[in-house]
């Protein structure tokens, strides 16, 4: 709702500005600001479904895209940019079509979630995860398995919902995105081999290579071998 609000707000422009801008804040203290700005970039345009915001919107697109140079992995990069330039093209559209042009492109803008917008989530998933493994939280585990479940689901409902559409590239970047994450998941430490379970079951749920499904059934196998040994 309080989006909504933004939306028809006068400063919407000034508020799309200074988001962006927060990425020059990177080097200070404030290291959550980046992913939180990205966070409220990706709602705004999730959300901007109203033909007055259609030139904002545009503008806003081509900040992220210049933004996205300077921050994302090049394997990203070249994926997010193809849903990106299919979002902007959907918008130029709507800011000079009626409302029957906007309808009739619904489905693709809804579908941001499954989209550009994965890219978004992967990087502040990563930037978090990192974070508490940099701070030895072994007890945000769970929660790190659960987020990664959660995204994977995404990964693999863009696959159904996007289906030929999807460029090869993108494809491939997704296997790339759930590799890092679950390595990540495997570089946390697990309090209990129940927890572990937990994160081998997630990993087999990831949209990756058949190799790397087989390691992580493998490793799910050893795991599931060492519970039934270990109950008295």
């Amino acid at each position: 709702m309080q989006i909504q609000r933004l939306l028809s707000s006068p400063y919407l422009s000034n508020t799309i500005a200074a988001l962006v801008s927060a990425e020059d804040h990177a080097e200070t203290t404030h290291f959550r600001l980046p992913a939180s700005a990205y966070e409220a970039l990706n709602e705004i345009v999730r959300v901007s479904n109203i033909p007055e915001t259609s030139g904002i919107i545009a503008q806003l697109l081509e900040d992220i895209m210049r933004t996205l140079n300077l921050t994302f992995d090049l394997h990203i990069l070249s994926s997010v940019t193809s849903f990106v330039v299919i979002l902007a093209q959907l918008t130029i559209r709507r800011s000079g079509g009626s409302q029957s042009a906007l309808e009739n492109h619904k489905y693709e803008i809804a579908d941001w979630d499954l989209g550009a917008g994965i890219y978004i989530d992967f990087y502040v998933l990563k930037n978090s995860m990192q974070e508490r493994n940099a701070m030895d939280d072994s007890g945000s585990l769970e929660e790190m398995s659960e987020s990664c479940r959660s995204f994977f689901g995404r990964l693999n409902e863009s696959l159904l919902v996007w289906g030929s559409k999807l460029p090869v590239e993108s494809r491939a970047c997704y296997s790339k995105m759930a590799e890092e994450l679950c390595a990540l998941l495997v570089d946390t430490p697990s309090e209990t081999l129940n927890l572990l379970m937990g994160c081998l079951l997630t990993m087999l749920n990831a949209p990756v290579p058949d190799e790397s499904r087989s390691s992580y059934l493998q490793d799910t196998l050893s795991v599931f071998t060492e519970i039934l040994c270990s109950d008295p």
